[in-house]
């Protein structure tokens, strides 16, 4: 058996389906920061974004944990490209990216639990709730680009306890989990 067909015979370990879910989430997220990235002449960051997009991909048919590496690296990217000025591929991109990072985190935690009953299944119903999500931050992030709110002190100090609160909490859930 060639290396080739190998790697692609043990990419996530699974069906089509998430082969297919996870490429075409990856390659969007490549495509909507690259082309903007090459467009505007910017070829250190069109190169900084084929590194991270290939170096996810071949980690995760390696079979490495390298979703949150990769995910960390495109949303850098589009933090970067959204201060040039390219403000919605940029937003694609990191949506998509966001998709790629929790594909790749379930196929992960499909494959460390072993046999699973209904697999594709699963994955249906997986992607079922992801895709709503994604058009709801889709939706919030295009509001947030275009969108203006003028904040006196109250509504600042307001926004910032809210802030404080919901770090409060995800370091409540995350000590729960140890």
């Amino acid at each position: 058996m060639t290396p080739v067909r190998r790697a692609w015979r043990g990419f996530s370990r699974g069906g089509p389906q998430e082969r297919v879910a996870f490429l075409l989430s990856l390659g969007v997220a490549e495509l909507a920061l690259l082309v903007p990235f090459v467009g505007k002449g910017a070829w250190g960051l069109a190169a900084a974004s084929l590194s991270v997009g290939g170096l996810w991909a071949v980690g995760h048919l390696r079979g490495l944990s390298v979703a949150h590496g990769g995910f960390l690296g495109f949303l850098t990217l589009g933090a970067l490209g959204t201060l040039l000025g390219w403000k919605e591929p940029m937003l694609i991109g990191t949506v998509a990216a966001l998709a790629a990072w929790d594909l790749d985190r379930f196929a992960r935690r499909l494959r460390s639990v072993g046999r699973v009953e209904d697999r594709e299944g699963l994955w249906a119903l997986h992607l079922r709730r992801l895709l709503p999500t994604l058009g709801v931050g889709l939706l919030l992030g295009g509001i947030a680009l275009e969108g203006r709110i003028a904040l006196g002190l109250w509504g600042a100090i307001l926004l910032g306890g809210l802030g404080f609160w919901g770090i409060a909490q995800l370091l409540r859930w995350l000590r729960s989990l140890d």
